[in-house]
């Protein structure tokens, strides 16, 4: 039961950081910390980047799964993962998520 509420509370914190600028040299999502409760092979907090991009490449419409991807980035999700609750991200500007939305998208997966 803590550890859920541990995650939430380490995502609530990493994205009320200050965030440092997008480079073309960093994938946009560790830019943001999403570091913190993702990384891109193992779950953690919350799930690892290949199982995030894996889920959403099968949405056949990628420009749906973009979109979903985005909402998710910016408003944050419940119940879709376990029971871990991301929170929102009031750091991330939509042309940042769409950033990252789509570098999740571009990932290969297992």
């Amino acid at each position: 039961m803590k550890r859920p509420l541990l995650a939430c509370l380490l995502c609530a914190i990493a994205a009320l950081s200050s965030p440092k600028e997008l480079s073309a040299q960093e994938p946009p999502a560790w830019a943001r910390h999403c570091i913190y409760c993702h990384s891109l092979e193992e779950a953690q907090a919350g799930p690892a980047f290949r199982e995030i991009a894996a889920r959403y490449r099968g949405i056949r419409d990628p420009a749906l799964a973009a979109k979903q991807l985005k909402k998710s980035i910016l408003e944050g999700s419940s119940g879709r993962w376990g029971v871990a609750r991301m929170p929102a991200n009031v750091q991330i500007s939509e042309a940042e998520a769409e950033l990252i939305a789509q570098w999740l998208l571009s990932l290969s997966t297992p």
